[in-house]
């Protein structure tokens, strides 16, 4: 959710509410410390090896199950009613972090409260200065809400990489931000909407779904091919409806997602190739190297997320046709992903 001066941007899904759990002692938490560190193993590998940025910090982090929150990295001093959890490590540094039960609510940074459900969300907060966080839902909470059966053999190693997407957006959220105050300051009213936004506007506009459908598909075909005018060619026609259709659906009261519509392809384009890059070097965990295929299969789902599906042909393309897609997509002022594709055709 964006509102002036505020992102929080749920990537993965919506918080789904549970019954609240009566406040008992931290010292009741079940701290899933293998999964954490090796969420934390993965993040200083995927700063290294894929966003080529070893700088890249750990940020603050929430993370809850059906009984507690637990916080990594926090700028603050141990919270009321925390104890403290030792042994976990990034890059060889000790990190601090601790765990207190939550009473079927957990509070954000930001100061948001969120029912316990599935929730994988980065944003900013006002401390010192404006630091960015990202919170996630632990597995006991995902498993409770998927059916038996279609949990899937490598789920938690699923989830490790849906974490690496997250910390991927902690390193973008102060550009879609300042982004975000921009427009919010020119339509002179407070923003309240998520990256899905759009699709949840269009999903029932047979016709905006067709013309969005095609975009993709030509953009998929442009990444398989190793013949550069034949890229150029798809690429290209590509770019042109998705232009059009910025034009064409993108006015009045809603000419402002013109350019959100790019932004948030930035975002969760990264993040999605974040994850395809994971997967398909592999291995995570358990699984096992992926294919092409079947990376971009686990990453669509049944039910694909427009704007991570979209984004991820496009990283995809400027992955072998824009030198400096990582450095643009991770810099200060958050470039729209299609003018970078432009950028590449030229």
């Amino acid at each position: 959710m964006v509102r002036r001066g505020l992102l929080s941007l749920l990537s993965v899904a919506a918080c789904a509410p549970m019954r609240p759990i009566p406040t008992a002692s931290a010292d009741e938490c079940k701290f899933p410390k293998e999964w954490v560190q090796a969420s934390l193993d993965l993040w200083a590998r995927t700063t290294v090896e894929v966003l080529q940025s070893p700088d890249a910090p750990l940020p603050y982090t929430i993370y809850f199950d059906r009984r507690c929150t637990y916080t990594l990295a926090s700028p603050d001093d141990r919270p009321p009613a925390a104890r403290e959890i030792a042994g976990l490590r990034f890059r060889g540094a000790p990190v601090r972090a601790w765990a207190e039960r939550h009473a079927g609510e957990v509070e954000l940074p930001d100061g948001q409260i969120i029912p316990v459900g599935m929730h994988a969300a980065g944003g900013m907060y006002e401390g010192s200065e404006p630091t960015p966080f990202y919170a996630m839902a632990l597995l006991d909470i995902w498993k409770s809400h998927r059916p038996r059966g279609k949990q899937g053999e490598h789920l938690a190693e699923e989830f490790l990489t849906v974490a690496q997407h997250e910390l991927t957006h902690t390193l973008q959220l102060r550009g879609i931000s300042a982004a975000v105050e921009r427009i919010a300051d020119e339509v002179d009213r407070a923003l309240d909407l998520d990256d899905d936004r759009i699709q949840d506007l269009f999903e029932s506009d047979p016709e905006y779904v067709a013309a969005f459908g095609e975009e993709v598909q030509l953009l998929f075909a442009a990444s398989l091919t190793t013949d550069d005018a034949e890229q150029r060619r798809l690429a290209g026609r590509a770019l042109e409806l998705a232009r059009a259709r910025q034009a064409r659906w993108f006015v009045g009261d809603r000419a402002m997602y013109g350019e959100l519509d790019g932004l948030f392809l930035s975002m969760e384009g990264l993040g999605e190739w974040v994850r395809y890059k994971l997967m398909t070097s592999g291995p995570v965990g358990e699984l096992p190297r992926q294919t092409r295929a079947q990376a971009i299969a686990m990453l669509q789902g049944r039910h694909p997320y427009w704007s991570q599906d979209e984004g991820l042909a496009l990283l995809l393309l400027l992955e072998q046709r824009h030198p400096n897609f990582r450095e643009r997509l991770l810099a200060e002022e958050l470039p729209d992903a299609l003018t970078l594709l432009e950028e590449s055709l030229r």
